[in-house]
């Protein structure tokens, strides 16, 4: 809920950060990746939104994925399978692969 003009690179950094850091504190990994969804899609929100520092192929990582348009939709599809296979239920699971699918870039192959 920030204007898009101002930078949001270093806050994303921290918070990924701050995601890897507490699976040492025993974090499951339901959990985990329920915030590396939080993060990622705010980070795709952001880079969408034309924000300065969000230029493609700067090479920095965010929580594994580059931190352009590309990388976040892969980062997002892979975090949504893993959320998908760590599901209880079946419907659950579908919903997950759904998500997955939707933010999953399109692909020539």
């Amino acid at each position: 809920r920030r204007p898009a003009h101002e930078p949001l690179g270093a806050e994303l950094t921290a918070a990924a950060a701050q995601v890897s850091a507490l699976q040492g504190f025993g974090l499951d990994a339901v959990r985990r990746e329920q915030l590396s969804t939080e993060v990622l899609g705010t980070a795709l929100d952001w880079v969408l939104s034309g924000s300065p520092g969000a230029a493609p192929g700067g090479g920095t990582l965010l929580l594994g994925s580059e931190l352009d348009e590309r990388g976040l939709r892969f980062g997002l599809e892979r975090s949504y399978r893993v959320l998908a296979r760590l599901a209880q239920r079946g419907e659950e699971r579908i919903e997950l692969v759904e998500r997955a699918n939707r933010f999953r870039p399109r692909t020539w192959v």
